[in-house]
């Protein structure tokens, strides 16, 4: 629809990117809408306080169960790795942009998001970004 505000509702989101599993729960529990979709990464990253010992983190497939409950779909994969294997973890965001464009989401061209890799990235890393936009909409379309 129309964008009124650059502010999101609650249970108004169409689309939560996920980049790290119990951060995409945070955030879906109040902004996805009934038929939004989570595009997640399977990858946790431990907050201290499971890293030293005072609270355990939830099994991955408890937290997709839960979030298929809260909206309509949840393509979840190791983007991570995905990342790593098109040389740095630094590439995750791409990866996983890739996703949001293999939901259907997003109301923008593959060619504007290409031409933004383009205009945002150094020459030297660019190949290896259109790589990793490439492989996560292949493994979220895969998914979806």
């Amino acid at each position: 629809g129309d964008v009124l505000s650059p502010f999101l509702g609650e249970d108004e989101g169409d689309l939560v990117l996920a980049l790290e599993p119990l951060e995409g729960l945070r955030v879906a529990t109040k902004f996805l809408a009934p038929d939004g979709i989570v595009a997640m990464n399977t990858r946790p990253v431990f907050p201290v306080d499971v890293n030293i010992g005072f609270a355990k983190y939830p099994a991955t497939e408890k937290i997709e169960e839960t979030l298929g409950r809260l909206g309509k779909k949840v393509v979840s994969f190791d983007a991570t790795e995905i990342a790593v294997g098109v040389g740095t973890v630094k590439a995750l965001n791409v990866v996983m942009i890739g996703a949001a464009y293999a939901s259907g989401r997003l109301p923008v061209s593959r060619e504007s998001l290409m031409t933004a890799l383009e205009k945002r990235l150094p020459k030297k890393v660019l190949d290896l970004n259109v790589k990793a936009f490439e492989l996560g909409y292949q493994a979220a379309r895969a998914l979806v």
